[in-house]
């Protein structure tokens, strides 16, 4: 069940350059690529950074009390699905890339610890996200290896469900 409705994600966003483009970011699979351009829609209708990731909940909040003004948590006030995927990517970035994003992941592991280290990288990886969007530039960091390898993947899975479609009409 879950195969044919990747095979049917793959089939759907096979041709959409955007979804190609996010795919080429380390730790970002298909469902992950998709979802996000399909939740973050227009990446022109986002102006600043911090519209960005007030939209997906992963601005901090802020606590204020008197004379005294601190940020908090992360807001959580966005789209729930794109913080799942974005932490999600974050976690398999962390441990495969050793590119910026992953120094970085790396630097905030010693500074605040693992916990807040991976919300602090969803929150750069939406940032990146949505600037590869806007562009409509490949990840900086790109490895050619993991990109073929996607691309492989989407292949087989568009072909599988190519099949299965094709064996429920002759039915």
């Amino acid at each position: 069940m879950l195969g044919g409705l990747e095979g049917e994600i793959a089939r759907g966003v096979a041709d959409v350059p955007a979804v190609q483009v996010l795919l080429t970011i380390t730790g970002m699979g298909l469902i992950g690529a998709a979802a996000s351009w399909a939740i973050l829609g227009d990446p022109h209708r986002f102006t600043r950074p911090k519209q960005v990731t007030r939209y997906a909940g992963l601005d901090p909040s802020i606590v204020q009390s008197g004379e005294q003004h601190r940020q908090g948590r992360i807001s959580k006030t966005g789209s729930p699905l794109l913080r799942t995927l974005l932490v999600d990517a974050a976690h398999s970035l962390g441990q495969r890339d050793s590119a910026p994003l992953g120094q970085f992941y790396a630097r905030k592991t010693q500074e605040i610890g693992p916990r807040k280290a991976i919300i602090a990288l969803a929150r750069k990886l939406l940032i990146v996200t949505w600037h590869m969007l806007l562009m409509g530039e490949v990840y900086r960091a790109v490895r050619a290896t993991t990109v073929a390898r996607k691309h492989r993947e989407l292949q087989k899975k568009i072909r599988i469900q190519m099949r299965s479609t094709v064996a429920e009409i002759s039915d």
